[in-house]
């Protein structure tokens, strides 16, 4: 199992584009490879960026999305990390993947402090193979 903190980007990306590396980033939820962890915090924002008025995702395709979150993931604390985003409103998805060791998706890596954890949505496909074979 591989654990992951997914940027509000890659899930409205997912939306918008169906055959997309955040929509196939998204899927390995439901194939049970990939497990995510999020805070209240991180859940908050995917609901209200979700239900913005400029995405018109229909409110089937919400609820899918937060149900497969909740189901294939785990809502956690985080202890802030001692290395600070560019954009406070990122610091969040930061924090918490430092507090549970796992990747931070991204597809807006330079909001981020140079960090091995922080990946692509490309990058982390590309790599999905080889982080299964070291992950316990």
């Amino acid at each position: 199992m591989i654990y992951a903190v997914l940027d509000t980007n890659i899930i409205v990306s997912a939306l918008l584009r169906e055959k997309s590396n955040p929509a196939e980033v998204v899927g390995l939820l439901s194939q049970l490879e990939l497990s995510i962890y999020y805070s209240q915090e991180i859940f908050a924002e995917y609901v209200a960026v979700l239900h913005r008025p400029k995405f018109s995702f229909s409110a089937q395709d919400i609820a899918d999305v937060l149900r497969l979150i909740v189901r294939f993931g785990s809502c956690i604390t985080a202890s802030p990390a001692s290395e600070k985003c560019f954009h406070e409103d990122d610091q969040k998805f930061y924090d918490v993947a430092k507090t549970a060791g796992a990747y931070l998706i991204t597809g807006n890596a330079k909001h981020f402090p140079a960090d091995a954890c922080v990946i692509s949505p490309t990058d982390f496909l590309t790599n999905v193979d080889i982080i299964n074979s070291i992950t316990p």
